[in-house]
């Protein structure tokens, strides 16, 4: 089996990369070198590490060697904690996070924080108003740091609450596509399990390109599913799924870590 990614950009690669390698940094000719086991060329390489570097992604650790900024930081440790598995849980007594976004703000300020809410679990309740079920082990405090670090402006509003009148808690529960969830992690699980089994049948270019795609669709899920407490959705295939990349991930960083540092 080999994977292929259309949508994949030589900015996804680098930064891939680099979460491989970090804290260590990488070298540009490197970066070219794997970008053209993906099919982009050294031009397209450059110019996606000078923007990255520009948006704090990356920053020039000494000329032509790069490391990750703060917000690639940020990212990275973030995207860490799907190896913390159903410890990121807690019990839930029914209350709701909440955050709410200021009507006035700037649209691009605004749009970073949607895409923290969503990769924090967070749905539209109401009317620039964001929820969901306060059963990560964060509390309010931390919680509202991390939403920060990824990209939450600091004029939204984060606070916990539990007196919800029960139809509006209900309706709550709904916005999420629960079913949805359990099937991707299962449909991830199922190619993972058969990667494993082929994975040495194929060339080290087809190793690589299909470790990678398959470990970050992965990764991908894990980090950004919503972690709903079984009142809502059971989290069976997450936890399934949790265990074969963990098993899949060793395997795959030392065939990287190989590829980078030989």
């Amino acid at each position: 089996m080999t994977i292929e990614n259309k949508d994949y950009q030589p900015k996804d690669l680098i930064m891939d990369l680099m979460r491989v390698v970090a804290p260590d940094s990488l070298n540009i000719k490197v970066l070219i070198g794997i970008g053209t086991l993906f099919g982009f060329n050294a031009n397209q390489m450059r110019v996606a590490v000078t923007r990255l570097c520009q948006s704090q992604q990356l920053t020039c650790h000494e000329r032509g060697s790069y490391e990750l900024g703060d917000l690639g930081q940020a990212s990275r440790l973030f995207s860490r904690d799907w190896q913390l598995g159903e410890d990121r849980l807690r019990s839930w007594d029914g209350f709701w996070y909440m955050v709410a976004i200021p009507p006035a703000l700037e649209r691009s300020r605004h749009r970073r924080a949607l895409q923290a809410l969503h990769h924090t679990g967070f749905r539209q309740g109401l009317r620039s108003l964001f929820v969901r079920p306060a059963n990560l082990w964060l509390s309010t405090e931390p919680l509202r740091d991390r939403l920060h670090r990824l990209g939450l402006d600091e004029s939204c509003q984060v606070w916990k609450a539990g007196d919800i009148s029960p139809n509006l808690g209900h309706e709550w529960q709904g916005l999420w596509n629960a079913e949805g969830w359990e099937a991707g992690h299962h449909s991830a699980r199922q190619q993972l399990e058969l990667s494993l089994a082929n994975l040495r049948r194929l060339s080290l270019e087809d190793q690589l390109r299909e470790t990678l795609f398959l470990g970050r669709e992965s990764i991908r899920l894990l980090v950004t599913d919503p972690l709903l407490p079984q009142a809502i959705a059971q989290g069976v295939e997450r936890q399934l799924h949790t265990a074969v990349i963990q098993a899949y991930e060793e395997p795959a960083r030392k065939l990287w870590l190989n590829k980078l540092q030989n």
